[in-house]
């Protein structure tokens, strides 16, 4: 399971981010195959503390903040896949619009303090009631 060439990457990576510390173990826990992606999952000890470190693309967690691996990886697939959804930019119009109220007069309102009285999704010709919101009811 130890792979030298990816165990001295591993333990350059947390010494450049985690300053001033120094690696003295680093071992490669599990590999995973999730949503199409590879993770690797290694534990690393310096001299001031220990770090779950897991790739693709790779970052490291202290283990004080994040103990239970299996919560890291999880936590960590999360994050970059809002990171990727963030770095393709915006939706298309066409998306925007699937999500976007139509009020009655078919007119479309993106803003939500606006009073409508019934608002249908065009996907689907649900109907739901406008202002259903209590918070919203005292404000407007």
């Amino acid at each position: 399971m130890s792979n030298p060439i990816s165990k001295r990457a591993i333990s350059d990576y947390v010494e450049t981010q985690a300053r001033d510390e120094k690696v003295q173990h680093t071992e490669r826990i599990m590999s995973e195959h999730v949503v199409g992606n590879d993770y690797d999952c290694w534990d690393v000890h310096t001299n001031k503390g220990r770090y779950w470190v897991i790739t693709n693309p790779t970052n490291l967690y202290s283990q004080h903040y994040f103990p239970s691996l299996d919560y890291t990886l999880s936590f960590h697939i999360g994050v970059m896949l809002r990171v990727m959804a963030l770095q393709r930019g915006a939706p298309s119009s066409g998306h925007k619009s699937r999500f976007t109220a139509i009020c009655d007069d078919g007119s479309r309102r993106l803003n939500p303090t606006t009073r409508q009285k019934k608002l249908r999704f065009p996907s689907r010709g649900h109907e739901m009631p406008g202002n259903s919101d209590p918070i919203r009811q005292s404000v407007t």
